[in-house]
């Protein structure tokens, strides 16, 4: 897993235009390899709204980072 303080449980809260803050819990944060890179589960379909935040991560190689973090977030009520 990504070397971060963000584990999943935790909220994301994105301020709205209307005023409110839609809030989003982490359910589930992925590590992976740039060769590896997850297209189709990152860009599937939900059933639900949901929220996909994509960073960089792992060594630095050629000045670039290897890896790719990945958080899946779903809207809570």
């Amino acid at each position: 897993m990504a070397d971060t303080e963000i584990k999943p449980g935790d909220l994301i809260e994105v301020p709205r235009e209307d005023g409110r803050t839609a809030k989003f819990k982490i359910r589930e944060i992925e590590d992976v390899n740039e060769k590896d890179f997850p297209t189709s589960k990152l860009y599937a379909p939900t059933q639900r709204p949901e929220l996909r935040l994509l960073t960089c991560g792992g060594a630095i190689t050629d000045s670039h980072r290897t890896n790719d973090v990945i958080f899946y977030a779903a809207l809570t009520p």
